[in-house]
């Protein structure tokens, strides 16, 4: 939902602008995610956005042990870095995770109907 409701000046992502079209583009996502599970499994680690929110700690830490890297405390306060941000979720990267994002499709259920009917 997030991708639809964000502007693109360069049309860089002009499938953003249907959501039949982006169903469609997640459920390839899908797809390709299930095929490099298949092809090479334990290599890929998924995060579910939820989880995070709910356990941010938790989470951090099993994708760091996943990547062998060491814990540091600034991952949990991503929020402060002074590095530039270009993106459309530049706002969200200021932020700290916060939940009032899960479930928030379920506001606008009957709206993305193309979408959810492409998803099946």
């Amino acid at each position: 939902m997030g991708l639809f409701k964000s502007y693109f000046p360069v049309r860089a992502h002009y499938y953003a602008y249907d959501l039949a079209e982006i169903g469609q583009y997640y459920n390839l996502y899908c797809g390709l995610m299930e095929h490099w599970h298949r092809v090479i499994p334990g290599f890929i680690h998924d995060v579910q956005y939820e989880d995070m929110v709910a356990d941010q700690a938790g989470q951090t830490r099993t994708l760091l042990e996943f990547c062998g890297l060491a814990w540091d405390d600034a991952c949990l306060a991503f929020h402060k870095t002074d590095r530039p941000v270009h993106t459309a979720s530049a706002v969200q990267v200021r932020s700290p995770i916060y939940n009032n994002s899960v479930q928030a499709w379920k506001r606008y259920e009957k709206q993305l109907a193309p979408m959810l009917e492409a998803i099946g």
